[in-house]
């Protein structure tokens, strides 16, 4: 059978009429989705076995759309056949017009982020047209030129005969485009045939339809019928209040135009009554109303796309009045939730993103426990969008602010009757192990930039932690996952619920030796050593830890950056526990240096989120200075001072030694060496 074989061949002769067979058969799939969904899977296993070069790229768009409309295959089948097709078009020559067309086609169609793919398509159609001494030629050269045009909208004939710009394009990308076939079509030393390939590419493009127009034409021809099946009582305030957001909607319409003076006025009421609406309980089919409001308004229209989440929000609470079904509000949030990011910012707007979080909650409530599942999933990877886009965690912090208190509504209502805001227990194991999960996202997204301290994400993700069953931690990689340069961060800030993991981290970074680091990874370790350095509990730990961190530097050396660990650990113990003022320092106050203790707080590490690597080092210096002569008081109040002396002896004579046999420090090597002379010094029997 078909399936069986690895690919179908064409005969000699064929392949001319091939084509001409897939263009006929682009249109018929609706068809057969219709009669039967096996008839469309066999023609899609057909087409799939057919080989490179055959002019299968001319069907694949239609093919691939009618199946996952009509359900037969998902996003991940897409993604599967995207990853296969890309991985041909870099390693292979045999067919590759044809591929690359599939590759540009089928990324259109693909909700997941398929930039680098796309930008494949893009650089290699400009690789290949551009190049006259390239060695694809021929059809697969003509199919290139169709593949530009994909990469923009759907070809006109294939699957669509009133083809539209697809709505994730970037109007530089479609600039890029023209710009490459225009030149080549006015290039006088490039064959006959490109040329005219090139015009008709350009003919295809000015067919092509933004979909924004679209809408606008269509809405434009009735305004009113939009409001019809939204009724109200003769006479009731809620019939008034219709009309007048009906008027000032067609008033909206037939502006067009940000600098119509007459769309502003209208833009500031509507954002007025959407405002005034947020506390009164609509009827489910004012969704449309908030919908069509979103499509409307213009990319620079922030105030209003704001109000219209806001309002939308606002109807999810639980305050429903009777006999108003808020179906249409849920089917409307769950939409925008599944839209890619990319979309979803440029109808809702960026500012108005995080409050689509805080409705999160009331969401939740109200859906399926596989579709709940499904929001959460596609919220996290906008979150995670906005963090590594635009540097922003506000919309990670509201979304897990709404997961918690999910978490803490489940944990109130355990033993109660069921109510409005209930969850079924599945879901609520979901969400329970999605937010222990994606720990390993956030430790590689939520690392403290200059722009953005962090702070409030990570101290609200650890709070959704303690509300989540031990057992499911204990059950998930994420929080186990290896400590690396990248997660060393993310897996200081988690340890403060676990004295192992503090442990561990501590140890890691005290193993890391500083010649071997770069200026980037030094600056992530000091600020991991700032998170961990408030974690110690009591004297016992804290003795602990300093034995522990000689002991490496025993093994390791004294370059390494277990002093950097140690001086910050002990500039926090001094400050938060006030030694200074205790009776027990027995040694003239002025020998105790306090400078460091300008500087410590409990959250220094987020304080400090945006100094550059060099002034950090600045700051872990006071540190240094600073610690001999506060280790030496409290080695005496723990009863270490002995065993803190003995091994610090041991360092500094191995690091001297070394020095006698032709190693000569460097300045920071000269600067830990001489922390560890005073520590011996500060430290009655220390010997020299």
């Amino acid at each position: 059978s078909c399936s069986d074989l690895d690919s179908l061949l064409i005969q000699d002769g064929s392949a001319q009429k091939m084509r001409a067979i897939m263009i006929a058969l682009s249109h018929s799939f609706p068809a057969l989705s219709s009669i039967s969904s096996d008839l469309l899977k066999c023609a899609l296993l057909v087409v799939d076995k057919l080989p490179w070069g055959s002019g299968k790229s001319l069907i694949l768009y239609a093919a691939y759309k009618n199946a996952i409309e009509s359900g037969m295959l998902e996003q991940k089948d897409l993604s599967e056949a995207i990853a296969t097709t890309s991985s041909y078009v870099q390693d292979s020559i045999s067919g590759f017009g044809d591929a690359l067309l599939s590759l540009a086609s089928l990324c259109r169609l693909s909700s997941d982020k398929v930039h680098k793919d796309l930008e494949l398509v893009s650089k290699t159609c400009h690789k290949v047209l551009q190049d006259r001494d390239s060695p694809v030629g021929g059809d697969d050269k003509l199919m290139l030129i169709l593949a530009g045009c994909s990469a923009i909208g759907e070809l006109p004939g294939l699957a669509s005969f009133t083809p539209n710009i697809h709505t994730a394009v970037k109007k530089n990308f479609v600039a890029d485009i023209v710009k490459m076939l225009d030149e080549i079509a006015l290039n006088d030393a490039e064959e006959l045939k490109y040329r005219d390939a090139s015009t008709i590419g350009l003919g295809i493009l000015c067919a092509m339809n933004s979909s924004y127009y679209i809408r606008k034409q269509a809405r434009g021809k009735n305004v009113g019928n939009k409001f019809d099946s939204i009724q109200a009582k003769d006479g009731s305030v809620m019939q008034s209040i219709l009309k007048k957001v009906e008027q000032e909607y067609s008033l909206l319409c037939a502006a067009p135009s940000s600098d119509d003076a007459n769309r502003v006025a209208v833009v500031n009421k509507l954002c007025g009554m959407f405002s005034m609406l947020e506390p009164i309980a609509m009827p489910g089919n004012f969704s449309r109303v908030i919908e069509l409001t979103l499509n409307d308004s213009l990319s620079n229209e922030v105030e209003l796309k704001a109000s219209s989440i806001k309002l939308l929000g606002s109807q999810l609470e639980s305050r429903r009045r009777i006999g108003f079904d808020g179906r249409g509000f849920v089917d409307l949030s769950t939409r925008l939730a599944r839209m890619p990011s990319e979309q979803l910012h440029s109808l809702v707007g960026s500012n108005a993103v995080p409050t689509m979080m805080k409705s999160l909650p009331n969401l939740i409530y109200q859906i399926p426990t596989s579709t709940g599942e499904e929001v959460v999933t596609c919220l996290w990877a906008i979150c995670r969008d906005d963090l590594n886009v635009s540097s922003s965690s506000r919309s990670m912090t509201e979304f897990l602010v709404g997961l918690k208190s999910v978490l803490v509504s489940a944990i109130d209502s355990k033993g109660k009757p069921a109510s409005k805001e209930t969850i079924s227990p599945a879901l609520l194991r979901t969400l329970q192990k999605f937010l222990v999960a994606g720990f390993s996202d956030l430790c590689t997204d939520a690392v403290p930039s200059d722009q953005n301290t962090t702070e409030n994400l990570w101290v609200t993700y650890l709070q959704c932690l303690k509300l989540i069953p031990s057992a499911t931690v204990a059950e998930a990689d994420g929080p186990n996952c290896d400590i690396t340069h990248a997660t060393v961060f993310g897996m200081a800030t988690r340890a403060s619920l676990s004295p192992k993991s503090t442990r561990k981290v501590e140890s890691w970074i005290a193993r890391q030796e500083i010649e071997d680091i770069s200026m980037a990874n030094i600056r992530m370790l000091l600020l991991s050593i700032l998170t961990i350095a408030t974690h110690a509990r009591n004297d016992k730990e804290m003795g602990e830890s300093i034995l522990g961190l000689f002991e490496v530097m025993l093994v390791k050396g004294i370059d390494t950056m277990s002093l950097y660990v140690m001086a910050a650990k002990i500039a926090f113990w001094w400050d938060s526990r006030n030694v200074y003022q205790l009776h027990h320092v027995d040694m003239p106050i002025q020998r105790v240096s306090k400078m460091s203790s300008f500087v410590v707080t409990r959250n220094l590490n987020f304080n400090v989120h945006n100094l550059t690597p060099e002034l950090l080092i600045k700051l872990f210096d006071s540190f240094i200075a600073d610690l001999p002569s506060k280790l030496a008081v409290l080695c005496g109040l723990w009863k270490i001072s002995d065993e803190v002396s003995n091994r610090a002896s041991r360092i500094l004579s191995a690091s001297l030694q070394k020095n006698k046999n032709g190693n000569n420090f460097e300045n920071n090597q000269k600067m830990l060496l001489s922390c560890v002379r005073d520590i011996v010094q500060s430290i009655d029997g220390g010997e020299i």
